[in-house]
C-alpha cells in the first residue's frame, strides 16, 4: 500500500475538525483555499471527504481500494498526453500522418456505407469505437 501523502493527510485532519466545529462543506473548502492555496485539496475530495465524516467516519486514512479521481485525472492528462473528447481519450497532438491516416479511413468508410447500404449493418461496436472489417495488414 502508497503510504498518505502527509498535505493530503493533513487537509483530511482539518476537514473533519471543521466537521467537528458544525462548519458545512463549502465553508470547509473555503477555509482549506485560504489555508493550502494552490495545493488545496479539490473540492470534490474535500466534499467527499466533509460528507464521510459528518456521517461518523473517524479515521482519516484512505481504504486501500479508494480511487482519487485527480490522480487519474492528472496522470491521463499530464503522464499521457491526452485528453477527452466526447467519451474517448485521444492523444492531444497527431502527427500529420496520423491525421491523414483518419480522414482517409472516415472518407472511406462514407464511401463503402453510401455504395452499399447493409454496410452498416455489418458494423461492429466495441466501447463506442465503430470498427467494420478490422483485417490486420500482414
Amino acid at each position: 500500500m502508497q503510504p498518505e501523502r502527509e498535505d493530503t493527510l493533513e487537509a483530511r485532519y482539518a476537514i473533519k475538525f471543521c466537521v467537528k466545529l458544525g462548519k458545512n462543506a463549502t465553508l470547509t473548502y473555503g477555509l482549506l483555499q485560504t489555508a493550502y492555496g494552490l495545493t488545496c485539496m479539490g473540492r470534490a475530495s474535500v466534499f467527499r471527504w466533509h460528507k464521510k465524516f459528518k456521517g461518523g467516519r473517524e479515521s482519516t486514512i484512505s481504504e486501500p481500494f479508494e480511487v482519487i479521481v485527480g490522480t487519474v485525472h492528472k496522470i491521463i492528462h499530464d503522464e499521457m498526453n491526452m485528453r477527452k473528447i466526447c467519451v474517448k481519450s485521444v492523444p492531444r497532438v497527431l502527427s500529420d500522418e496520423q491525421k491523414e491516416r483518419r480522414v482517409s479511413d472516415s472518407r472511406e468508410m462514407v464511401e463503402l456505407i453510401n455504395s452499399d447500404s447493409r454496410v452498416l449493418m455489418a458494423l461492429v461496436t466495441c466501447d463506442e469505437s465503430w470498427i467494420y472489417c478490422c483485417d490486420p495488414e500482414p
